[in-house]
């Protein structure tokens, strides 16, 4: 029923609201400030990555005091937006007044800045709570880029999923039931209405075979693996400069890693 689009481009931050089909409105654009020091992004990074991994000794004393900092954080997000000015105020209230579940949040920025900021902890004071639970979606976008891709004919009577499960670090990666267990848990209800399938090995060779084997069919691949940016490498154009690109990290055979480019 609605969209809220927070816009970034130069030095300046929009927030624009469209409601169904009609013509999007916009607030005025307002200088951009990054909200958080360095030593906030350090620790957001710590507990997001590296306390999954280790999460014990004096580790949990750390990791709660940086959860008492979420509120604080997410609040400075929602100034920085939905209260940068009146028309800003008016749009946000506009679009969740039919609730959160009827609006969605797009984030467009082509600075990797801006699209690292902890979005999901955006906190509205007023209404008490973490908004991006209760939102219909969120994403982010590089501004000439759409979120979605045309999709061909797909099966009707059942989900089918391609889950890619790599792990190619051993001891260093998080156990591979960790993410895959509350995966079938969610499932659970409909299980049979879904066809799971784990690919395996989880190579990009045997990707690919699966996929051309099967064209047509999968309604969802979830890659559960590593992902990384080589700023180093050629041959891929973006809006970011000449070099570099994002890389996947696949298993070989042996299952050591198998580091896989954007192109």
């Amino acid at each position: 029923m609605n969209w809220l689009r927070i816009n970034h481009e130069g030095d300046e931050i929009q927030l624009s609201w469209q409601r169904g089909q009609n013509n999007p409105r916009s607030a005025p654009p307002v200088a951009f400030t990054h909200p958080f020091n360095q030593q906030a992004l350090v620790d957001l990074r710590w507990y997001l990555e590296d306390y999954l991994g280790f999460p014990y000794g004096l580790e949990p004393e750390k990791a709660n005091k940086i959860e008492d900092k979420f509120q604080q954080w997410g609040e400075e997000l929602f100034e920085l937006v939905f209260r940068s000015s009146e028309k800003a105020r008016e749009f946000f209230q506009a679009a969740t007044f039919a609730g959160l579940d009827k609006c969605q949040l797009v984030i467009t920025s082509d600075s990797p800045e801006v699209l690292n900021l902890p979005w999901e902890l955006l906190y509205s004071p007023s209404d008490r709570q973490f908004l991006a639970p209760s939102f219909a979606g969120m994403s982010r976008s590089l501004s000439d880029y759409a979120v979605r891709a045309e999709m061909g004919e797909l099966p009707q009577d059942t989900l089918n999923i391609l889950l890619v499960i790599a792990r190619p670090y051993g001891e260093r990666d998080v156990g591979l039931r960790t993410i895959a267990r509350p995966l079938l848990q969610a499932l659970a209800e409909i299980r049979h209405k879904v066809n799971l399938k784990v690919l395996r090995p989880p190579s990009f060779e045997q990707f690919q075979q699966e996929l051309n084997r099967n064209k047509g069919y999968y309604h969802i691949v979830h890659f559960d693996g590593h992902g990384d940016f080589d700023p180093n490498s050629k041959g891929f154009r973006h809006t970011l400069g000449t070099a570099g690109q994002g890389v996947l990290v696949f298993e070989q055979n042996d299952g050591s890693p198998d580091i896989v480019t954007a192109t």
